[in-house]
């Protein structure tokens, strides 16, 4: 099944920056929502007092840049790195998973480039109210013992708090790269989709990704696992 997705991503097309503004249209939610009701975004603890402060999380390129550390944008991090932005800690997750040496990039996209697509991107997993999809909960446990938490929200809620914010999906753990009977796995700027384009079932989707920054609405809630207990993001 993995090489079969792996096919499908590589025969995707790629959505440049002229179609920014298609994907900030009002969408029909109903078929995403009916799938996929809540979406996930696992962090580090040390963030949650500046999540509370703002209601609005940002990027890895954008605090990179904020914290001065203009330099790692481009760069696949191997560890953690723990930022101080604005009087406030911020801790950015490494991409160890992301390897180059399973890393098929095709002929128009180098690793740096893909680095900084990944770090324009502020991601979601996927699920319903009972939890996050498999990707979702095998994150949580990669980075559990840097004190994890999860931010629960209603997929609609989420989306309709952010109409401005250019809105994708992809297929695929865009994050993680492994090689399967020597075929390596395909990513690229183009396995992010418009997400009022996307044709597939919405049960392909793996991720759900804002160009930009977000805001919280207020139905955010805050677990210390992925399937809660669940309180009031306060």
């Amino acid at each position: 099944m993995k090489a079969i997705r792996e096919e499908r991503l590589s025969s995707a097309s790629y959505t440049p920056q002229s179609a920014v503004d298609r994907c900030n249209r009002p969408m029909k939610l109903e078929r995403l929502c009916a799938v996929w009701s809540h979406s996930y975004h696992v962090t580090s603890g040390a963030n949650l007092a500046s999540i509370r402060k703002s209601r609005v999380l940002w990027p890895a390129g954008t605090l990179l840049e904020r914290a001065n550390r203009p330099h790692f944008v481009r760069r696949r991090r191997t560890e953690d790195l723990l930022l101080r932005v604005e009087a406030l800690q911020v801790l950015i997750r490494n991409q160890i998973p992301l390897d180059p040496s399973s890393l098929d990039l095709g002929s128009t996209c180098t690793l740096e480039e893909y680095v900084v697509c990944l770090n324009s991107y502020v991601f979601f997993w996927p699920g319903t109210a009972i939890g996050p999809s498999n990707d979702g909960v095998r994150m949580f446990e990669r980075t559990d013992g840097t004190r994890a938490i999860v931010i629960r929200v209603p997929t609609r809620s989420l989306i309709e708090a952010n109409l401005a914010a250019p809105k994708y999906v992809a297929t695929c753990n865009t994050g993680v790269t492994w090689t399967e009977r020597g075929i390596k796995a395909r990513r690229g700027p183009e396995v992010f989709q418009c997400l009022d384009e996307f044709s597939e079932q919405p049960a392909h989707i793996h991720e759900i990704c804002f160009k930009g920054e977000i805001r919280l609405p207020d139905s955010a809630e805050l677990g210390s696992s992925p399937t809660g207990p669940w309180s009031a993001l306060v």
